[in-house]
Formats: structure tokens, sequence, C-alpha cells
């Protein structure tokens, strides 16, 4: 359970957040209290029974943790400042929470890159679009219950020279926004599964290069871009802390670095937000 939650008796719509409502055999509560855009944030639950809940257009999946069930859900980067509802259903009443979203300004940064790698040929366009497609595909395989295992830790004991949500600037000219989370490293330096899972895929891709994908359950996996090796296969049962491969600067990269994305339903997270949340 967390702290520094508001108690209140339940009615069967609430407006609040954050919050712990004590309801008869029940208590919910929603962790963190400060939500950015892109942020993932987790739903406790004290119940008997399974909830079900929604959260901008998205069904939420619980799972059973320690007697209570829990639940992943996290505001699009896109989302403006405001309050966005909640709905849980559970005991057979539609329960309506506020999700405060707070404004974050998101930082600009210049990208210098050789123009191949910005203005692909055609036979580039077309192997970037069948890998996308293939990594579509793997986010919409949703696993029903957690692999991961407790809390998540970073992957490389590094500083972050392009954190999540910025706003880059390629070549003085295409915009793009960053969604996921750059750590300076240097080539060869050590990388770590953030949790424990399987390998979805090890390949080597156009805007990647060396690119490995683990499966964390729930919907819930971690890309790692751009490593001068790997050192596992599709399919490997990892556990949080092993080491995946190594930094690099393969595929669109402007030098050697760890490019990690978090991706929950096919979107992403920010990866900083994941780390915070007691699982």
């Amino acid at each position: 359970m967390y702290n520094n939650y508001y108690i209140l008796p339940l009615v069967v719509i609430l407006y609040l957040s954050p919050f712990i409502v004590a309801q008869q055999n029940a208590a919910i509560s929603i962790f963190p209290e400060i939500i950015y855009p892109g942020d993932v944030f987790v739903i406790n639950i004290d119940s008997i029974n399974t909830p079900t809940a929604q959260f901008q257009g998205r069904s939420l999946i619980f799972y059973k943790n320690n007697g209570d069930y829990k639940a992943l859900a996290f505001v699009d980067i896109s989302t403006e400042p405001g309050k966005y509802p909640l709905t849980l259903n559970h005991n057979n009443q539609r329960i309506t929470y506020n999700i405060a979203v707070i404004f974050k300004k998101f930082p600009v940064k210049n990208i210098t890159l050789k123009s191949e790698k910005v203005f692909l040929s055609p036979e580039n366009e077309k192997r970037a679009g069948a890998e996308e497609a293939l990594l579509k595909s793997i986010w919409n395989d949703v696993t029903p219950y957690p692999l991961w295992k407790s809390n998540f830790i970073k992957p490389i004991d590094s500083t972050i020279t392009s954190p999540f949500g910025v706003k880059r600037i390629i070549n003085k000219k295409r915009e793009s926004r960053h969604r996921g989370t750059d750590y300076r490293g240097k080539t060869g330096t050590t990388i770590k599964s953030i949790n424990s899972g399987i390998v979805a895929l090890t390949d080597n891709h156009f805007f990647g290069g060396n690119t490995i994908v683990i499966n964390h359950g729930l919907g819930l996996y971690s890309v790692y871009l751009h490593l001068s090796k790997t050192n596992v296969s599709n399919g490997d049962r990892v556990i949080k802390g092993d080491i995946l491969g190594l930094v690099g600067s393969t595929g669109r990269a402007s030098g050697p670095h760890l490019h990690l994305s978090v991706k929950l339903y096919g979107e992403s997270i920010n990866p900083e937000s994941l780390y915070k949340l007691d699982l």
C-alpha cells in the first residue's frame, strides 16, 4: 500500500486523485500522486472479485498480487493538462475518478544525421515499414499475466542524454518526438534487462540497429536499440538484471548510446516513471 493518500467514504461516483477509498472489503489506491503526459501509473485494489477498468479509451488488465489486484495504466504523451475519467467496475458498481494530468514542458534537441538516415531510399523505406509492422504485431500479443518480478530497474548505470518526450529537430528540418530514453554509454558497455520476461525479438533493424525486445507480460514490453552485440535469442527467458548485450551505435544513431523504449498496450511510456512504481 502507499502513503500520503486522502481517505474518504465511498460513493457510487467519486472524483478525486490521488486517493484511497475504503468500501466494505475493498480499498482502492492510485500511485503516483503527480502524473505527467507519457507517465505510467498503477491502480491497486484490495478485493475478492476481479475488477475491470477503462482509461483514455483502453481496457485495463488486473492481476493478482499478494491478495490485491493491480493494473497498469498510462497517460498518452499527447494528452493536454486536465482531468480525465478513470472508470472502475467493481462489485456491480461503476465508479468514476478524475485523473489529474499535470503540464510538463518537454525540451527541444537538435540532431545531425547523415542524409541517407533521414531521407530513405525506396528499398530502405520498404524495409523500415516491414520492421515497423513486425513490431506492431508484437505489441498486439498480450500475455495475460505478468512476467516481471517486483520493481523495474535501469538498464545501465549512466546519465540520460536525451529524456523521454524531447522534441527532436533533425538536420534543422524534420521534427519528431523522442519516445524513449537515451543513456550515455561507450561501445561495449553492458546492458541489463530492466526486469524478467521472455525475449520476443532480437534482430537488426534499419532505425534501431541491433534490437532486443523483452515481453514482460500484460502488454508491457521493453526495447533496447543500437546495440553493438546481442547476447540473447528469441524465446529466451531472462531474469531482471541479466546482461542482454552491449552498447553500440548501429542503426540510425549519431554515436554510441543506449536507447530504451517501453511499450504498454502498444504505446510508448516514460521509462523513468516505470522505475518509481512499487510492483
